[in-house]
């Protein structure tokens, strides 16, 4: 699947960042966002309650809960 179809499946507020990570023009933490995004489903709600600790953005991840730490 190429890039233009992948983001043509996803949900339209999702994709700019998608876009934007995938042509190399995103700061880090929006690339990060994208990955996220991508990984828990388009589920804003499943980012913030991930707990796969084997993940090396989970510490970098967005939408954290305050309090979130590496414990």
């Amino acid at each position: 699947m190429s890039i233009t179809d992948k983001a043509d499946k996803m949900p339209k507020i999702y994709k700019n960042c998608y876009l934007s990570a995938v042509s190399g023009k995103a700061s880090p933490r929006d690339a990060i966002k994208a990955f996220c995004t991508e990984c828990m489903g388009y589920i804003r709600a499943e980012i913030t309650n991930c707990d796969t600790i084997e993940c090396p953005l989970n510490l970098y991840r967005p939408y954290r809960k305050a309090g979130d730490s590496d414990d």
